[in-house]
């Protein structure tokens, strides 16, 4: 009886009883070796490729991550602790100035921390300008002890606004004033500029 590829068990499928599926599945073995390497190959590149976008995002000039050296110079001017006693208003204090700014339009914000404010008495404080041609919408912080009687009190006057700078020579300065007749002392202060494009006051 003739034994068929079939009732011989056989399988024509397999590469071990057919010599051509052998070499088919050899080729096939092949090229998926080759389709997985490249495979591989496109997702390193790809890593690397996105690994070099993130790594450029998030570099600054100077090679720092995170770190920016953009944006406006902020000046600041500190004052210490110190036991001055303000002249009587209208007469000024001069606690701080600033050094020589460029011309243009500034965000002042300042504080002054009073000392020794007896009853019935306070202190102002302000923010003033060098040029006669200079705009400043700063206001006027006032701080003041209201009681009759007892101790004297601490507090900080504070001060915000804007100012534009006309002349090249200018300079921002920060004053204080005792009011009503005790004085009061400086224990400490802050003011600074920030340079902006402009600036709109409305009232």
């Amino acid at each position: 009886m003739r034994q068929t590829a079939e009732n011989a068990g056989v399988n024509l499928e397999s590469s071990a009883d057919n010599p051509v599926r052998a070499i088919a599945d050899t080729e096939d073995t092949f090229m998926k070796h080759w389709q997985r390497v490249a495979v591989v190959g496109l997702g390193a590149t790809a890593l690397v490729g996105a690994a070099a976008v993130i790594g450029t995002a998030g570099a600054s000039p100077s090679g720092a991550v995170g770190a920016s050296t953009s944006g406006p110079v902020v000046r600041e001017q500190q004052k210490p602790t110190s036991a001055a006693l303000f002249a009587m208003y209208p007469a000024k204090t001069t606690i701080s100035t600033s050094p020589v700014l460029a011309t243009g339009t500034y965000v002042v914000n300042a504080v002054v921390t009073v000392g020794h404010i007896f009853p019935g008495n306070g202190a102002t404080c302000g923010v003033s300008t060098s040029g006669g041609t200079d705009v400043n919408a700063t206001d006027t912080g006032q701080l003041g002890n209201g009681n009759t009687s007892g101790s004297f009190l601490d507090g900080n006057c504070v001060i915000t606004g804007t100012v534009k700078l006309n002349s090249s020579n200018d300079k921002v300065t920060l004053w204080a004033a005792a009011s009503n007749g005790l004085g009061a002392t400086l224990d400490n202060s802050s003011i600074n500029e920030t340079p902006v494009g402009s600036a709109l006051v409305t009232h």
